[in-house]
């Protein structure tokens, strides 16, 4: 199970499947090994840094988003006063 769980968490990583992530992470299993051990901590550690490199990535394009629709905004603002006057 161990074995398996490890494997199955590396793909989900790899993938970046949140949900598959979530739920093998509710089910991680009691590790004998240290070796284990270590390797899910490390694959956890890994997966939660990558996750939150893409939140921030996904934070900052939704940013730039926001600006330039606010942008676009002004713009249309300033057309429409242009056609009146």
């Amino acid at each position: 199970m161990n074995t398996k769980w490890l494997d199955l968490f590396k793909i989900a990583s790899i993938e970046e499947d949140v949900n598959a992530v979530e739920k093998l992470l509710k089910e991680i299993p009691e590790f004998k090994k240290i070796e284990d051990m270590k390797s899910a901590f490390a694959l956890i550690n890994d997966t939660k840094e990558k996750f939150e490199k893409k939140k921030l990535e996904t934070k900052n394009r939704m940013d730039k988003i926001q600006k330039a629709k606010k942008f676009l905004e002004t713009k249309e603002d300033v057309a429409k006063f242009d056609e009146v006057y």
